[in-house]
Order: structure tokens, then C-alpha cells, then sequence
């Protein structure tokens, strides 16, 4: 089964022979049924996804991802949770899959990717284990993508109330993103530079006592509304000067 294992990688892939889909399917195939692990995990992820030239059998590969899977194998856990979220759509299961990666010791990737399902899923969004993942992902010192998790981690405190509490560590999140964001070739947070500043106009706004300041906070909120966020525009225009001050019109 080791033969037709990696005589079918070679074949999916184009490794020292021209590249056969039909024929690293036949051969993977093969070594599932002799028992090859791997080659479950190869082909049973290839089963039920659209994105390949393999005959398509979705029960089949779910049966191969679950057998992998219960063998404590963290890729198949990872693939089993995208069957159920996008496939299957059992967001139970996906949960279950989804933590079963992380408990296990999942790589960054993976656990970014459960945290991002947690943070941006409607039905499941849960803002404290987001945090807790997100967090452990920046412990990471030689993880490439800190750059991604700094907005939506610094999202998740505010939304969990804690702006007072967590105001140091927001903003420092909030600031790195920005700094992120002023990179031309940072593609994932160049797009998101008005959210950033939407964000920090709101702790600028709504922060610990000395460190609110309305003008600033509404220059934010304009600065952020010309970088293409609208939700910035409506709160700019609740902003008013007067002889007393900035007020802000709720």
C-alpha cells in the first residue's frame, strides 16, 4: 500500500511523471483499501472537494476523514470541520471537529482558521474563544500572519466590553494593524485600514477618563469614512462643535 501511496502523490502532483488525477485517484484508492492512512487522508479530503478532477463521492470521503480523523489525526479533524460547516452544514459537528483541532494541538493555521470561524460564524460566535486562540496564535513568535489577528482580536474585546479594561491592549493591537495597513504590500490589511481607524476612533470616543478626546475621535471617524468605511460616515455626522466644546448628538 506504501507503493500505490506514493506512486498516487506522484501522479496527483506531477512528482518525476506527467500529472494524472484519474490515475492518482485509481492508485490512492487502492492503498485506502489496503489500509494506508495516508492515503485515506489524500483521497478522502479530494472526495468531497469540488475544487479537483476526482470522481466526486462524498459519503465515501467522509467516511475515510472520520476513520483518519478518529486516529487522532489533526488534518483530518481540520478537514471533517470544513465538511460539516460547508458541506454538510451541521455547524454541531463542525464545532465538535473545530475543537477536537485546537485540544490536539493543532499548527497556527489551523487554529487560526477555527478561530476565524468563531469570530465571523453568526450561530457559534464566541468573542472569549476567539481571544484565547488569537492570543495564543501572537505567543507564536515565528508565525508569518500576527499581522491578521491584531483587528479582530482588538473587535473582540470591544465587543466584549472591555474597553476600559483592556484599553492598553487594544489600542497597541489597534496600532500595530495600522501599521500593517500603511504596507503596500500588505494585500489582507491594506482594505481594511477604515475599520482599523473606525476602531480607534471609537476607543478614542468611548476610552478610560483622560483619554477621550471627541475632536480627535471625529477626525478618526472622517479619515476612516474617506477610506471607503461607511458605517464611519454615519457616526461623523453625529458630531457637532460648539462654544462649549465637541459634542456628539446620540
Amino acid at each position: 500500500s506504501n507503493v500505490q501511496y506514493d506512486l498516487g502523490i506522484s501522479y496527483l502532483y506531477g512528482f518525476g511523471v506527467e500529472k494524472n488525477e484519474s490515475n492518482a485517484q485509481d492508485l490512492l484508492e487502492k492503498a485506502a483499501d489496503a489500509g494506508n492512512y495516508d492515503a485515506m487522508l489524500e483521497l478522502g479530503k479530494r472526495l468531497v472537494d469540488y475544487d479537483n478532477e476526482f470522481q466526486l463521492d462524498f459519503e465515501k470521503g467522509h467516511n475515510l476523514l472520520l476513520k483518519v480523523a478518529e486516529k487522532g489525526n489533526l488534518d483530518a479533524a481540520y478537514e471533517l470541520y470544513r465538511y460539516y460547516k460547508y458541506h454538510d452544514d451541521n455547524l454541531e459537528k463542525a464545532v465538535y471537529w473545530a475543537e477536537k483541532c485546537v485540544e490536539n494541538g493543532a499548527s497556527t493555521f489551523l487554529r487560526k482558521n477555527v478561530a476565524d470561524f468563531y469570530y465571523n460564524d453568526g450561530n457559534v460566535k464566541d468573542f472569549k474563544k476567539t481571544i484565547k486562540y488569537y492570543e495564543e496564535i501572537l505567543d507564536d513568535e515565528s508565525e508569518f500572519s500576527h499581522s491578521q489577528v491584531m483587528l479582530p482580536l482588538a473587535v473582540c474585546y470591544i465587543k466584549l466590553g472591555q474597553e476600559v479594561e483592556k484599553y492598553s491592549r487594544i489600542m497597541s493591537l489597534l496600532d500595530q494593524a495600522r501599521q500593517f495597513s500603511e504596507n503596500e504590500d500588505d494585500y489582507y490589511n491594506k482594505p481594511r485600514k477604515g475599520e482599523i481607524l473606525y476602531w480607534k476612533a471609537y476607543m478614542t470616543e468611548k476610552g478610560p477618563e483622560g483619554t477621550k478626546n471627541l475632536e480627535v475621535a471625529y477626525q478618526l471617524y472622517l479619515q476612516s469614512a474617506e477610506e471607503g468605511y461607511e458605517k464611519a460616515g454615519l457616526e461623523a455626522q453625529k458630531f457637532k462643535k460648539t462654544l462649549f466644546g465637541w459634542k456628539k448628538m446620540i
